[in-house]
């Protein structure tokens, strides 16, 4: 064996052996990124903010400190919500429901985006009932800034949707964030309280058509009470379905026809997507002489009127009631003038 061949062996092996111990950990760190992530959560700040000069733990040190932000700033939007909270429980008649099915079961991910995204439409919505000006391009923090300098909104309202919409949009920007389940389920119950207050104070909440000066006023736009109900007619419904949970959440459905079919079927005046416990045709509402009924066309999972289901003969609808069909839950409101 020559000098070269006696070097080549001396040095070889520990290298091997160097850069195959470091082979493995590199692959340990990415399948086990998310053991990792978990473990430095439970490290002070101090002690993982030193392990972020360690090039191959930055991916999961950065993750570990967007959960701490992300759990830090709902948080305090929490805490600076209580004063919504307490308007919207004593606003509600009922209980507020768990629209969310197994939300336990549900990617992190995936809880926080639907909420973001109902979140937004619920925005839109809210400038169209206020008659804010809108185009394609306006975004949410424009909106809400509308809304605040209409007096629509209060401060504390808009920092609320500030902040949901700011944690919603890092996580869609970045598709390797992973908030925490406790958090992803704190922060859809912020979204549903947000959305809850903008049902409660500026979608359903009825309007008074003004009359042009020097004209008669439009008697049958007047602001309706109780149970009664406008004639439904093309371009004057009689009611508005605003969808507060489900598929349907955030969505509004007009009804300007006097008998008006619900279902999964195209070929329902409301077709309703995505919703598998909605029947083919699930459900129908009836106008007559200023009232609406509700009744269950067959369905297989029952229609809901506030929590009750309907069976036997329909049941007479109110302004507010919620109904659900399905997963799908509706609240009836009047349609803001145009």
């Amino acid at each position: 064996m020559g000098t070269l061949d006696l070097i080549v062996q001396n040095f070889a092996t520990p290298l091997t052996g160097f850069f195959g111990g470091l082979t493995s950990l590199i692959v340990s760190i990415i399948v086990f990124r998310e053991q990792l992530v978990r473990l430095l959560s439970l490290l002070p700040r101090p002690l993982v903010e030193m392990l972020s000069i360690i090039p191959i733990l930055g991916d999961a040190i950065g993750r570990c400190i967007y959960q701490d932000e992300f759990r830090a700033q709902v948080k305090m939007a929490k805490a600076r919500a209580k004063g919504i909270e307490e308007n919207v429980a004593a606003s509600r008649s009922m209980p507020a429901p768990n629209y969310v099915s197994a939300p336990e079961r549900q990617p992190t991910r995936d809880l926080v985006l639907a909420a973001w995204g109902a979140l937004q439409q619920n925005v839109y919505d809210a400038c169209t009932a206020s008659n804010l000006p809108l185009t394609p391009a306006t975004r949410i923090p424009e909106a809400v800034h509308r809304l605040g300098d209409a007096k629509a909104i209060t401060v504390e309202f808009a920092y609320l949707l500030n902040v949901l919409y700011k944690l919603g949009q890092e996580l869609a920007d970045d598709t390797g964030l992973r908030p925490r389940p406790d958090d992803a389920r704190a922060y859809t119950e912020l979204a549903d309280l947000a959305m809850d207050w903008m049902m409660i104070n500026i979608l359903s909440r009825p309007k008074e058509e003004p009359a042009p000066p020097h004209a008669e006023p439009k008697l049958r736009r007047k602001t309706v009470v109780g149970g009664h109900f406008p004639s439904p007619q093309l371009g004057y419904p009689a009611a508005t379905l605003v969808g507060i949970g489900g598929p349907v959440r955030g969505q509004r459905f007009s009804i300007e026809k006097e008998y008006y079919r619900i279902g999964s079927n195209i070929d329902n005046d409301l077709c309703i997507r995505g919703d598998t416990y909605v029947s083919g045709h699930h459900a129908s509402l009836r106008y007559e002489q200023g009232s609406l009924f509700l009744a269950d066309q067959g369905s297989r999972n029952g229609s809901f009127l506030n929590d009750r289901r309907v069976s036997g003969s329909p049941v007479v609808v109110r302004w507010g009631d919620h109904l659900r069909l399905g997963e799908s839950v509706f609240q009836v409101a009047q349609e803001p003038p145009q």
